[in-house]
C-alpha cells in the first residue's frame, strides 16, 4: 500500500508540473501574441505618419505650385501670355529711340525758331522750351538706364517732316506779319508729335510695371502739354495786336 501511495504521490506532482508547465507555455504564448500585436501597432501607426508626412509634402509642393503660378499672374498683367508682354516691351522700346531722336533734332530746331519770331513773347517762349527739351533728354536717358540699355535714338521719318514744315514757314512767311502765327502753328505741330509719343509710352511703362519710366515720361508729358496751350496764348495774342 505504502508502494501504491508513492505512486500516486508521483504522479500527482507529474500532473501538477505539467500543468505549471502548460500554464507557463499559455503565458508565453500570450506575451508572444501581445508584443505582436504591439510591434503591428508601431508598424501601423508608422506608416500612419508617413502617409501624413506625404500628404503634407504634397499639400505643400501645391501650395508652391499655386504661389509660383500666382506671382507669374502678377508678372503678366491682364493674363497676358509672356509672348504679348515681350512684345509691348519692344514696342515700348522702340518708341523710346524715336521720341529720342525727335527731342535732339528739336534741340537743333527751336534756337533757329526764336532767333525767327518777331514777338518777344514767342521768342521767349521758343528758348524756354529748349531749355525744358534738353532736360526731356536727360530723362530719357534715365529712361534707357532704368530698362538696362544705352541711350541711342532711331530716325523718325515723322518729326523730319514736322520740322522741314516749319522750315518752310520760316522761309515762306518771311518778313510777313503773319510769320509768328505760322511759327505758333509750327510748333504746336511738334507738340502734338510729341505728346502723342509720351502719352503712348506712359501707358505702356504702367502697363508694363516700369514705374519710375513712368514717372519720368509723365513730368515730359506734361511740359509738352504745358507749352502747347503756351503757344495757343501766343497766336491769340499776336492776332489781337495785328488786328488793333
Amino acid at each position: 500500500m505504502a508502494s501504491t501511495a508513492s505512486a500516486a504521490t508521483r504522479g500527482s506532482k507529474t500532473r501538477s508540473a505539467s500543468a505549471a508547465n502548460g500554464r507557463t507555455a499559455a503565458r508565453s504564448a500570450a506575451a508572444k501574441t501581445s508584443n505582436k500585436a504591439t510591434e503591428t501597432g508601431k508598424a501601423t501607426a508608422k506608416a500612419s505618419e508617413m502617409t501624413k508626412a506625404s500628404e503634407m509634402a504634397k499639400g505643400a509642393a501645391g501650395a508652391s505650385t499655386t504661389k509660383n503660378a500666382a506671382a507669374r499672374q502678377r508678372m503678366a498683367p491682364s493674363g497676358q501670355p509672356s509672348e504679348m508682354q515681350e512684345g509691348l516691351k519692344e514696342l515700348f522700346t522702340a518708341m523710346l529711340k524715336d521720341i529720342y531722336y525727335a527731342e535732339k533734332q528739336i534741340l537743333k530746331s527751336l534756337p533757329k525758331m526764336a532767333k525767327a519770331a518777331k514777338t518777344e513773347e514767342l521768342k521767349q517762349g521758343f528758348e524756354q522750351h529748349r531749355e525744358e527739351t534738353a532736360g526731356q533728354i536727360e530723362r530719357l536717358e534715365k529712361v534707357f538706364a532704368a530698362i538696362g540699355q544705352k541711350a541711342k535714338g532711331e530716325q523718325c521719318e515723322a518729326i523730319q517732316g514736322i520740322l522741314e514744315e516749319g522750315k518752310e514757314v520760316m522761309e515762306d512767311f518771311k518778313g510777313k506779319p503773319a510769320l509768328d502765327i505760322g511759327l505758333c502753328g509750327a510748333g504746336k505741330a511738334v507738340e502734338h508729335y510729341e505728346i502723342a509719343r509720351y502719352s503712348s509710352l506712359r501707358t505702356l511703362a504702367q502697363h508694363l510695371g516700369m514705374k519710375d519710366a513712368a514717372k519720368l515720361i509723365e513730368a515730359n508729358l506734361a511740359e509738352e502739354m504745358k507749352t502747347d496751350k503756351l503757344l495757343d496764348q501766343c497766336a491769340q495774342t499776336v492776332m489781337l495786336s495785328k488786328a488793333v
